[in-house]
């Protein structure tokens, strides 16, 4: 499928909140198979369901126009990690807020080992201040000195842990719960989906979609066939 046949997958997808697979899109060479095709997909969405595709959707448009990845490799179960190098991480985050308008994206952090390892350096470190003080001036002031010890400590490690913070989230693992993140944060989502739509409405937003991605007006029917009859590449 070329880049037009993935743009009006796309804009279907968004302007339906559906999901059309790889397979299905292949078998789909007229408009009037297009129409059918959303058509079954569409009767009696749930709103949850609705907005849980809009933001999924919302998410594979960015990451195939913007970030030039393949439609195929765009699907809820693939892994972040895998998406993206950790040297890619950072832009990846960055640009996702601008492009779907998010106030902040979910923050990278650190791995666990090393959130650990910072855990038992601040507590050992506050340990070790806190020891000769309390051998010579008693437990009330070596508890002032391991709280101060351990409080620099912490302010260290904290630098140095946002240093560090390479990887994706725990529960934010793969681009299904990143387009679940994005379903909770970003509140324009939530505008009313329509649970049913007329056969007529279909035909034409298809039509809509199919003329503005191959600019076939004067040719465009139901049965006009994509490749042969609309010019799509």
């Amino acid at each position: 499928m070329g880049m037009d046949g993935v743009e009006i997958i796309m804009e279907a997808e968004a302007g339906f909140d559906i999901r059309i697979e790889d397979a299905e899109a292949e078998k789909v060479l007229t408009p009037g198979q297009l129409i059918d095709l959303v058509i079954g997909k569409v009767a009696n969405v749930e709103t949850n369901f609705c907005l849980s595709h809009r933001a999924f959707n919302r998410m594979r448009t960015f990451m195939v126009q913007k970030l030039a990845f393949p439609r195929m490799e765009i699907v809820p179960a693939a892994k972040l990690s895998q998406l993206f190098p950790k040297r890619r991480r950072k832009n990846f985050l960055r640009e996702f807020e601008v492009e779907l308008g998010i106030y902040s994206a979910p923050p990278l952090v650190s791995p666990s080992w090393l959130q650990l390892l910072l855990i038992c350096l601040v507590i050992f470190g506050g340990l070790a201040a806190a020891f000769p003080v309390l051998v010579r001036f008693g437990t009330s002031v070596g508890i002032i000195a391991f709280m101060l010890g351990a409080f620099v400590l912490g302010a260290m490690a904290v630098v140095f842990n946002r240093h560090f913070a390479t990887e994706f989230p725990t529960g934010i693992s793969t681009l299904g719960d990143l387009s679940l993140w994005v379903k909770t944060h970003k509140s324009d989502l939530a505008v009313k989906c329509q649970k049913a739509w007329s056969r007529e409405q279909v035909a034409a937003r298809v039509r809509e979609i199919v003329i503005k991605t191959l600019g076939c007006d004067n040719n465009y029917s139901e049965d006009a066939r994509f490749i042969q009859d609309l010019g799509l590449c």
